[in-house]
Order: C-alpha cells, then structure tokens, then sequence
C-alpha cells in the first residue's frame, strides 16, 4: 500500500507499513496563519484518519516539532495520544 494526499493548504499523509502492522503516518499537516483557528486543520485531520483508515491503516501516528508551539497545541487540542518515550531518528 502506497498512496499519498496533499492539498493546497499543506497538509499530506503518506500511509506506511511498519512492523507488519498496517499503519498511517501523517509527516505533515499545516495551515496558513491567516486560516488557523477557523476549523481547518481539524477539518484537515479528519481527511487525513479517514483516507488512511480507507487504505487500510489499523494504527495512525503523526510525526510532530515539540519546539512548535502552535502545533503542540493543535495536537494537544485533538483527540491524539502523546507516547511520551518515543525517539526519532534522521540522516
């Protein structure tokens, strides 16, 4: 399973396969400063569970900046669990 989504407005999913388990990962979702806080970005996050939950997804996680403090909010404000604990690594 492989398929992606963007839209103007920033947000794009890509769904993945990890440990076997059918998962969802959301790399991106933005929104312009000018259209925050009029619903958009949730509007956006229910787009994205749902298309990922079509493809097949069981689990959804999204990648986010602690650094950003507007997205922390956003996602503190949804229905998400924080897994504390959790490393990232890049090259």
């Amino acid at each position: 399973m492989r398929s992606s989504s963007q839209s103007r407005t920033g947000a794009s999913w890509v769904p993945s396969s990890r440990d076997g388990t059918d998962g969802g990962a959301i790399y991106r979702l933005a929104v312009a400063p000018q259209q925050r806080r009029s619903g958009l970005g949730q509007a956006l996050l229910r787009h994205a569970e749902d298309r990922l939950t079509a493809l097949g997804a069981s689990r959804l996680h999204a990648i986010v900046v602690e650094s950003n403090e507007n997205a922390v909010a956003f996602w503190d404000a949804t229905d998400w669990e924080h897994q504390a604990g959790q490393l990232r690594f890049a090259k």
